[in-house]
């Protein structure tokens, strides 16, 4: 729903891909959400969220890509913003979401590293595998790497030493 209610700059077209990972439950949640620009793909193995996205890609047509988990929410201007930033001559923006229980309510969390998210939901860093990015950039680091973690943290390290603006 957050993902939906995005604004966009005038002639861009959001193409919405969400890949259910070995959940028939999440499945048929997804299938209920369906519209017009939205495609579900599903993948019989839960091989994780890294190697999900990897597949989905496959069915992407755009220049832009954001990566966003289903536990995240999308502020009002999310997706506006990061365009305008990519606009600027930014490669990719790394940025930061919103944990959210089920009901996509902000809520907060405590990590066992120390690490605090506020009642508002949102992180202290930005990372959590969230990016808005050319698809360029994509096809030239190849994705992510086939890793239940830690993934997207490589994959912005590998676009910095490409020397990439993010």
């Amino acid at each position: 729903q957050s993902v939906r209610a995005q604004q966009l700059p005038a002639g861009v077209r959001s193409e919405i891909l969400i890949g259910v990972d070995g959940c028939e439950a999440s499945l048929a949640a997804a299938r209920r959400l369906m519209d017009a620009n939205m495609k579900v793909v599903y993948f019989a193995a839960n091989n994780g969220p890294f190697v999900s996205f990897n597949r989905l890609m496959h069915f992407a047509s755009g220049n832009w890509i954001c990566r966003f988990d289903a536990d995240d929410v999308m502020r009002p201007g999310f997706l506006w913003e990061q365009l305008r930033r990519l606009g600027e001559g930014v490669s990719m923006t790394g940025t930061w979401s919103v944990f959210a229980d089920e009901r996509l309510r902000p809520t907060s969390i405590v990590l066992a590293h120390d690490d605090y998210r506020p009642a508002n939901g949102e992180h202290r860093y930005g990372a959590e595998g969230c990016f808005v990015a050319e698809r360029r950039v994509w096809d030239r680091l190849g994705g992510f790497r086939a890793w239940r973690c830690g993934a997207d943290t490589d994959f912005r390290d590998r676009a910095l030493a490409f020397g990439l603006e993010i």
